[in-house]
């Protein structure tokens, strides 16, 4: 019979080992996601649609204080599983770093759900072109805001 023995590490040689995740305030963290298959299917029902190459992107305005949720898809037409997952994983990192750059710029995103659906050429796609196409997607769901009139001025 062979026994098992744990050894717990002492609590300066676990910190020492352990690996923490880093979260840059340029990079940011990834946006929540959509965690229901009712809001994907809000999103397609009532959001705009619009195709880029490598993906589809459905929008849909939430109220303005919430944050933006990203969901991701990627159906059987894709590719295997590993094909799809890369595709997936692809479309996240584009988003988080898009998103990020707006937070830097003092633009951050709010008041929409984003749904990314991965095509077959995903994975072929340059990732830059990937970058700024979302980039130019969040400007055009959610622009920067207007400047405030100056008073005395003529509406």
């Amino acid at each position: 019979m062979t026994r098992l023995i744990l050894i717990k590490p002492s609590d300066q040689a676990f910190s020492r080992l352990s690996v923490q995740p880093k979260v840059s305030s340029v990079t940011g963290s990834p946006p929540p996601p959509l965690p229901k298959r009712a809001d994907f299917l809000r999103a397609a029902a009532r959001g705009q649609k619009r195709a880029y190459p490598g993906l589809v992107a459905q929008t849909l305005l939430t109220s303005p204080d919430q944050p933006v949720r990203l969901g991701l898809t990627a159906s059987r037409k894709v590719g295997n599983a590993v094909i799809r997952n890369r595709a997936r994983r692809r479309l996240r990192e584009a988003a988080r770093l898009a998103l990020a750059e707006r937070r830097v710029a003092n633009q951050p995103c709010t008041g929409f759900d984003l749904v990314l659906i991965a095509r077959h050429d995903t994975g072929a796609v340059p990732f830059a072109a990937l970058r700024q196409t979302l980039a130019d997607l969040l400007d055009r769901a959610n622009p920067p805001a207007p400047s405030p009139a100056k008073p005395g001025a003529n509406p």
